[in-house]
């Protein structure tokens, strides 16, 4: 009968009001942390995908890089880089600049798209 007794006092320490509203505070609580750590996993997966964008951006850069160490250990490559940023050239050769006569053809187009008054207005400029 003790035993019986005894069960029946557990029972109701377990089904007591104030045990559900601990139990579901608890569950509250749980679950919230549950959705934190979620969010959590979500940023984690964003910075792994721009880890492994930023990784493979470097390892061309690398690539880029040393390809253009190979180049610059050869004698053509220094000069070839020596004469695109002095802007020299070797005994004897001589350089030629183009020049585009642009300045011609802009004013002969302005002057056949003002007429008349643009042609009378330009004598005083």
């Amino acid at each position: 009968m003790i035993d019986f007794q005894q069960k029946r006092k557990i029972r109701k320490v377990f089904y007591s009001r104030f045990m559900l509203v601990a139990l579901l505070v608890l569950v509250i609580f749980m679950a919230k942390q549950v959705y934190d750590i979620y969010q959590k996993q979500g940023l984690s997966k964003e910075g792994l995908t721009s880890v492994l964008n930023e990784n493979t951006e470097l390892q061309n850069r690398e690539k880029m890089l040393s390809s253009e160490i190979e180049r610059l250990k050869t004698k053509d490559g220094i000069e070839e880089e020596i004469r695109n940023k002095f802007n020299v050239v070797k005994p004897g050769e001589h350089l030629v600049v183009i020049v585009d006569d642009a300045s011609t053809s802009k004013n002969e187009t302005v002057e056949k798209n003002t007429g008349w008054w643009g042609s009378f207005l330009g004598w005083f400029k």
